[in-house]
This record gives C-alpha cells, sequence and structure tokens, in this order.
C-alpha cells in the first residue's frame, strides 16, 4: 500500500489481532502506522477521526505507533469487545478491502478460546455472535454472489446448540435455494 501511487496511497496502516499484538514494533517496521492490541472495533471511530484530522494518538486506547523514532505503546496492552457487543457488530463488509479480489470469504461467530493450548495465543474467554445472525451473514454472503466461504472458528464446540442451529439453518437454505457455494471450517 505504501508503494501505490499518490491518489490511490492510503492516509495510514493499521494492523490488529493476536500476532500485531505480541510484535507491534514488527509489524511498525514493516510498514504499518498504527498496531491494535487486539480487536479494533471499540476503538476505530476515535483512531481513525485522529488519523484524519492529524490528531495525537496518545489518548487511543490500546494501540502501539511511531512518535519520533520511538515505539510508543498505549495502554491497555489487550483490548476485547465485550460479549454484549458482539451480536451490535456490523456485518464484514468485504468491499471495503480495496484492491482485492477475495474469492474464499472469511467468516467467523466466535472470537476467543477458553481451550488453554499451550502452542496458541488466543487465551480470552471465547464470546459469540447469535447463531441467528450468524446465519444471516452467511445467507447474507451467499446471496452476494460468495461462492467459497470459510468458517475461521476453530472451536465451533463451544457452543454446540449454536452450531447445530446454524448448520440446519443453512442446510435448509441450501435445499430450497440451492446456490452453488462451496462452505470449508476447520475444527476439533
Amino acid at each position: 500500500y505504501k508503494g501505490l501511487p499518490e491518489g490511490l496511497k492510503p492516509k495510514a496502516i493499521i494492523v490488529g489481532g493476536w500476532h500485531a499484538l505480541d510484535n507491534p514494533q514488527e509489524m511498525l517496521e514493516a510498514g504499518a502506522d498504527v498496531v491494535v492490541h487486539g480487536e479494533a472495533e471499540i476503538i476505530i471511530k476515535d483512531l481513525l477521526t485522529a488519523l484524519r484530522n492529524g490528531e495525537s494518538l496518545s489518548e487511543i486506547p490500546g494501540i502501539s505507533y511511531w512518535s519520533g523514532s520511538q515505539v510508543k505503546r498505549n495502554r491497555p496492552t489487550e483490548i476485547y469487545v465485550p460479549q454484549a457487543m458482539i451480536d451490535k457488530l456490523p456485518d464484514p463488509d468485504f468491499g471495503l478491502v480495496r484492491y482485492s479480489v477475495i474469492r474464499i470469504f472469511p467468516l467467523g461467530r466466535t472470537r476467543g478460546c477458553d481451550g488453554k493450548c499451550p502452542f496458541c495465543r488466543v487465551k480470552c474467554q471465547p464470546r459469540s455472535i447469535s447463531p441467528q445472525r450468524f446465519l444471516e451473514q452467511i445467507i447474507v454472503l451467499i446471496s452476494k454472489g460468495a461462492h467459497h466461504i470459510f468458517i475461521v472458528d476453530d472451536r465451533s464446540e463451544q457452543d454446540f446448540d449454536g452450531l447445530i442451529y446454524w448448520l440446519k439453518g443453512l442446510g435448509e437454505f441450501i435445499r430450497i435455494r440451492r446456490p452453488r457455494v462451496s462452505i470449508t471450517t476447520q475444527n476439533r
């Protein structure tokens, strides 16, 4: 993105997630302008406003960024969307990813994991959108022409009743509408 012509170059590059949280300096050195310490939804509006207006980032919680030649890391060290907000988040809008051609659409219902596996970084409490809302997101993606969907939850069994709900609903949708779609998931 940094190498794009001037009219196409983004004002800032923001990265987040678990790997970025654990290695903010590496992400900044690779070209990111801001690293979010986890999940960005609860701070993204304030962050984008500050970046657009050229304001200080010192009051934005849960981020790392360059301040001169030093990396600044604002507290808290990790931020998560609380369960009470999960169903209120907007649906994924893959059209916002400029210049990309998405052939496999990633979609997730659950964030976090209570597995405590020693090799895994994700150790926060699991939080899930409702199975009804998740089924709606899948149907919307299919209705917009998605032919390949990858369910990124690798712990769907954390809410087995919810998993059964959306699988049955999806099966019924496919039986009635007959869309050309493949759905892949990874699970224990």
